[in-house]
């Protein structure tokens, strides 16, 4: 009997390469739009042993996923008062992926390569609260379905404002539940983000 051989691809996918993100607002009354653009490049690798007809072989898996992703929606003011904001809003999110694997057991080796698109509806609340002249707390979350059986995004930050510029340190986490997307049934990014708002 042979030993099977585990390769959790969640433990393969370790070290996020590269990442661009950008966002766009723009209000007018108790109206929004709302726009953002995640690019993502993901790669990892594990090792692990595998006994086959009583010998021992070396197995290495090497992964990289690069993905797309953007949310757009338009927003209602629900709360609007001089120290806290807060809007509904209902829009959608797209996803394309890329995922590129590489595999060798002993002196066999294979390779491939897939991708995969969703777009789903989506509803949820984003808001900011001022605690001071300088200091705000803004949060977000939606949630949402269509060709997923379900996305989800939560987000939170602290910001500090220096004249039209708020410098802002926060957590991001977004998920997908799905069928066989780009050779993927689940989908998790999640860290901390550090950036810059300007207004207009």
């Amino acid at each position: 009997m042979g030993d099977d051989i585990s390769m959790p691809f969640n433990k393969v996918i370790e070290n996020l390469s590269f990442a661009v993100m950008t966002s766009i607002a723009a209000e007018k009354g108790r109206f929004g739009v709302y726009s953002d653009l995640i690019y993502m490049n993901l790669e990892g690798s594990k090792t692990t042993t595998a006994k086959i007809v009583r010998r021992t072989f070396d197995a290495r898996l090497n992964a990289t996923i690069q993905g797309f992703i953007t949310t757009n929606s338009v927003g209602y003011k629900i709360v609007d008062t001089p120290s806290t904001g807060i809007a509904g809003f209902g829009g959608f999110r797209y996803l394309w992926l890329s995922t590129d694997l590489d595999f060798s057991l002993g002196n066999f080796s294979a390779s491939a390569n897939d991708q995969g698109q969703v777009i789903d509806a989506i509803v949820g609340l984003r808001g900011e609260t001022k605690i001071t002249d300088r200091w705000s707390v803004a949060y977000y979350g939606d949630v949402g379905t269509g060709q997923s059986d379900v996305t989800w995004q939560l987000f939170g930050a602290i910001g500090y404002e220096i004249k039209n510029i708020d410098l802002f340190a926060g957590y991001r986490y977004i998920g997908w539940r799905f069928d066989d997307v780009a050779g993927l049934d689940a989908l998790d990014t999640y860290g901390p983000v550090l950036g810059a708002r300007f207004k207009f």
